[in-house]
């Protein structure tokens, strides 16, 4: 299973994001899923963004324990990659705000695979 982000903004606004989502060495493609697509208003503009092909190193930490934030003060996953999430990637989305973002838990095609009923895009501002 791998977490897949889903990235939406305004038209006119899209290319500065995805350049700057490109400068910070992350993969970025148009976003096609059509159970993702309709979370999102028509008019903004869908990137799917990857490192090593799949979001899971960008997906913010949830410290359940002491150590847990341990390894998220230090930017680390429990893999001991680095969480590009909560740092050059949140900062710029926020440059970049408002950004409406959905992180997609897969576990077959992410081109086509269902979203759990009532998910929503949230807001990064």
């Amino acid at each position: 299973m791998c977490s897949f982000l889903t990235l939406g903004v305004e038209g006119k606004r899209s290319a500065a994001l995805e350049t700057a989502l490109l400068t910070l060495k992350l993969e970025v493609s148009r976003e096609v899923n059509p159970h993702v697509v309709p979370l999102f208003p028509a008019g903004d503009v869908l990137f799917m963004v990857m490192r090593g092909g799949c979001s899971c190193d960008l997906r913010p930490l949830a410290p359940d324990s002491p150590r847990d934030e341990k390894r998220r003060r230090r930017g680390q996953t429990g893999s001991k990659r680095p969480n590009l999430y909560s740092d050059a990637l949140l900062a710029a989305l926020r440059l970049h705000a408002p950004v409406r973002a959905f992180f997609h838990e897969v576990s077959g095609d992410q081109f086509k695979e269902a979203v759990p009923q009532g998910a929503v895009a949230s807001v990064i501002s």
